[in-house]
């Protein structure tokens, strides 16, 4: 469909009104965390999208529109990927200053009631924190990684990105299912079971740097490998290396050891 064909079907459906900027769309549902929809075709075949929940009003329009006027800025690097992930961005949100943008393969169903022909043409675009994403991912991984992460509310709590697999002693081993895609909870359990089973949990943070976690039973120390530096360490300092590696990143990381 031509952007003028896109803009035309948006303006037909009576929950989208003008928002005021370019050739933009808004639905509100008050009910469902203050929701805030905007659209934004942007070309032929293309159309922006951008969801804010739990931000009142004013917040949730100025961050909206603030997400689809970096991405349209931007849109040679966040349109075309599954997935992409873009620095810098201004959302009124310290925490949350990177571009997510998830392409049409994403989602199989409409943003908007009847109106399947954007399934084809919609990228979703969001404010994250750098951890919550790589930026990177293929279909299987990013589907899977946003049943973790609720990236369109703004008052969320911010989860990190992982991707493991783990065996221990006893035959438990991990089924790689979804390329591994796991959450900070999961991998804490695992490695509180190395010292009681003995095992190996190893695991990449949203770096796509690789780190491994050991354990003997009896044991009360975990060995931590990071880019072939290996230490033993209290089952405490582990967690709080494990916290570190996950949303700071291995230079950060790098100094729990």
């Amino acid at each position: 469909m031509t952007k003028e064909e896109l803009i035309a079907e948006l303006a037909k459906h009576p929950e989208l009104v003008p928002e005021g900027a370019p050739d933009t769309f808004l639905s509100h549902n008050e009910s469902s965390k203050n929701a805030h929809f905007f659209f934004r075709p942007i070309a032929d075949d293309l159309v922006l999208m951008s969801s804010v929940l739990n931000a009142s009003n004013a917040q949730a329009r100025a961050t909206g529109l603030r997400i689809l006027d970096f991405a349209q800025a931007q849109r040679e690097k966040s349109v075309g990927p599954v997935t992409s992930k873009l620095s810098n961005l201004d959302s009124g949100y310290p925490g949350l200053d990177h571009l997510l943008a998830l392409g049409p393969e994403v989602y199989t169903s409409p943003p908007v009631e009847d109106a399947r022909y954007l399934i084809p043409v919609a990228v979703q675009c969001a404010a994250v924190n750098v951890c919550e994403f790589v930026g990177d991912e293929g279909l299987v991984e990013v589907r899977a990684r946003i049943r973790f992460v609720r990236y369109t509310d703004v008052q969320r709590k911010v989860t990190p990105a992982a991707n493991e697999r783990h065996r221990f002693d006893n035959g438990v081993r991990s089924k790689q299912k979804f390329r591994g895609v796991t959450k900070q909870e999961y991998l804490e359990e695992y490695i509180q079971k190395l010292s009681k089973l003995g095992g190996v949990v190893q695991m990449e943070n949203y770096e796509r740097v690789c780190c491994i976690f050991s354990g003997k039973p009896g044991q009360d120390t975990i060995e931590v490998t990071l880019q072939r530096q290996t230490k033993a360490v209290s089952l405490t300092q582990s967690l709080k290396f494990l916290d570190v590696f996950l949303r700071r990143g291995e230079g950060p990381a790098h100094k729990e050891l």
